[in-house]
């Protein structure tokens, strides 16, 4: 079977190989799936940057998310039965095959898109638990908000009633993301916590969440009123988290990173039960949905993730193994 792997930090042309190995098998309490779709994220080409906080030595493994069907069990699995269309959360996915634990693997229901079905298992998961425990009226103000993952927390927010700033870098995008859901768009810049607090009624937002790091970090930090929090989830322009220090000793602010698998993880069986339900109530209803901009086999690596590169948020390259 071919796979990707990583085997230096570079451009993809320099990076990336397709290479061709023996097929896998599904050892006890494991599943094989076989790949059928592979969306390209960010946080996967962190992997190839070099930038990923969990790369291991290099040649290695890339891709965090991707739909499959489960073709094999391993000793003592029965479930997800053979056949199921399952998302994966993690597994180095841009492979045709790929093994993980049984329990981890997401049974989709019938009749999802494969598309959008490749694409829940990381996404949806991460705006579902960013803006976990927050309550109807509250405020949230989010960096990146053009990016396909700030569109869906947007998406997210406005369906639970929380009220949500979008932070994008440059004019534009204004009508687009108010259509979206959001409830005011502001451009970022060092008045961004007089701008904000003009909305919330001078006390700031009560949750802040910052995918882009650098002085960004800090700017959100002004924004969050006492008592709440900001959340670093994402590393989009730089690996520093910059944060004055006197604001941070002096102010009632609780800063914390998020980490998607980190927090499934921690769930409890009846947690996953109700995350899930979630995922598929919004993939039913549309609220996840992401666009496509456009497939690619293996053979044309390199020019799917260029495009990705590029995108600018606007939707999601997905990878389409050679068995498909």
């Amino acid at each position: 079977m071919k796979r990707v792997i990583v085997n230096r930090v570079g451009e993809a042309r320099d990076s990336l190989e397709v290479q061709e190995i023996e097929d896998l098998e599904a050892d006890p309490g494991q599943v094989l799936v076989q790949m059928k779709a592979i969306p390209i994220h960010p946080a996967d080409l962190l992997v190839m940057r070099g930038r990923h906080i969990f790369t291991p030595a290099y040649p290695c493994g890339i891709g965090i998310e991707g739909v499959g069907r489960v073709i094999a069990h391993g000793e003592g699995v029965n479930a997800p039965p053979l056949g199921a269309l399952v998302a994966l959360p993690f597994g180095e996915t841009w492979a045709e095959q790929v093994i993980l634990p049984a329990e981890s693997a997401i049974p989709l229901p019938d009749g999802i898109d494969i598309f959008q079905g490749s694409m829940l298992a990381l996404n949806p998961v991460t705006a579902l638990g960013l803006v976990l425990g927050m309550k109807r009226g509250e405020w949230l103000i989010h960096n990146a908000a053009n990016s396909s993952l700030g569109r869906l927390i947007t998406r997210v927010a406005a369906h639970k009633g929380i009220n949500n700033i979008s932070v994008v870098r440059r004019r534009g995008l204004e009508d687009e993301l108010i259509a979206n859901g959001a409830d005011h768009v502001l451009i970022d810049g060092d008045d961004l916590s007089q701008r904000v607090k003009a909305f919330t009624g001078a006390s700031g937002v009560d949750r802040a969440l910052d995918a882009v790091s650098g002085d960004a970090s800090g700017r959100l930090f002004d924004c969050v009123a006492e008592g709440g929090e900001l959340i670093c989830y994402g590393l989009l322009a730089g690996d520093q988290v910059v944060i004055p220090s006197a604001q941070l000793i002096f102010r009632d602010v609780l800063v914390r990173g998020y980490s998607r698998l980190r927090s499934l993880k921690a769930l409890s069986p009846e947690g996953s039960q109700l995350l899930h339900a979630d995922l598929f109530e919004g993939a039913a209803s549309g609220l996840f949905y992401t666009p496509v901009l456009k497939t690619f086999t293996f053979d044309e690596l390199y020019d799917a993730v260029e495009l990705a590169e590029r995108s600018g948020g606007e939707g999601k390259v997905i990878l389409i193994p050679p068995s498909d």
